[in-house]
């Protein structure tokens, strides 16, 4: 979640939306705008002052995993309960998005058999992308690309 300078917040979803809500200060005037879908699991946001709307994608959407979100809470826990079990690795894949204020996408830069997995987290420093990640050890430097 992150606030842009207008005090509205935006926030990713699990299915894969970029939502932002405006009015928070009224319950009864909130306003939520489907701002983009990003096609993957959106965790990070880093929004800049005069810049796009970076956003981290943990991985690529999984078909199965969609379906079971719309099942009962029976179905889920029980394959929740099973899941803790199996062996998991995110795949080696990372990449963060970036989109303009209408939604659009102005960077999509991503990375296949990448030594750094599951991107949670983006930020910029010194001209740089800055990557976090629940599962990797440390941090992720690329160049920032030029402003479109």
């Amino acid at each position: 979640m992150v606030a842009d300078a207008r005090g509205r917040v935006l926030t990713g979803v699990e299915d894969g939306r970029i939502l932002r809500l405006d009015g928070l200060a009224d319950p009864d005037a909130v306003r939520v705008e489907v701002v983009a879908d990003t096609g993957g699991r959106p965790l990070g946001l880093g929004l800049l002052p005069d810049g796009p709307l970076w956003v981290a994608l943990a991985g690529p959407r999984v078909p199965a995993l969609d379906l079971l979100h719309r099942r009962a809470p029976a179905v889920r826990r029980a394959a929740a309960r099973l899941a803790v079990r199996a062996p998991y690795r995110p795949p080696g894949t990372v990449a963060v998005l970036a989109f303009d204020d209408e939604g659009h996408v102005v960077h999509h830069l991503a990375r296949r058999r990448s030594g750094f997995r599951m991107a949670t987290s983006v930020c910029t420093a010194a001209g740089h992308l800055v990557l976090g990640s629940v599962w990797e050890p440390g941090i992720a430097l690329c160049a920032a690309p030029d402003p479109k």
